[in-house]
């Protein structure tokens, strides 16, 4: 967040954490969060075909996180920061706190696959979570 603002207060900049299984939240460094909310919808229609009503069911909300892994400076801080480099297991559990915004703050995001990471010689190498969070809390493995 900047540390000051004129004119219209904005939200600016992200100032929360990722955490999941092997990255400590101190391991992740957020550059771009996407949030999207979705819902099911179901329209009720008379014997003209007009829309007379709706049920909305099943809402889930999806993110994607871009981030680069980090660790603190001092002896073997790269060689942490490189372990930081790996997708969790798809079904894994991933925690976003304190973010701007209610939304995104919640222990039960679920990773879903298809997450990427990318090296260039020109910048730090970047990941990126896709994850989605449900209704109802599935975030608990079943053995």
């Amino acid at each position: 967040m900047p540390e000051s603002q004129i004119g219209k207060a904005v939200v600016f900049g992200i100032d929360g954490t990722i955490q999941y299984t092997g990255v400590a939240a101190s391991g992740a460094e957020i550059t771009k969060i996407s949030f999207e909310d979705q819902v099911k919808t179901y329209e009720h229609k008379n014997r003209k075909g007009e829309v007379v009503g709706m049920t909305f069911y099943n809402r889930t909300k999806k993110a994607s996180i871009d981030f680069y892994p980090t660790a603190p400076a001092g002896d073997g801080a790269i060689a942490l920061a490189a372990e930081n480099m790996h997708l969790p297991d798809p079904g894994s559990k991933i925690e976003l706190a304190d973010h701007a915004g209610a939304d995104l703050n919640s222990d039960v995001w679920i990773y879903v696959g298809g997450g990427t990471i990318e090296f260039t010689n020109e910048a730090e190498a970047k990941m990126k979570l896709p994850c989605m969070q449900y209704s109802t809390d599935i975030s608990t493995p079943s053995t």
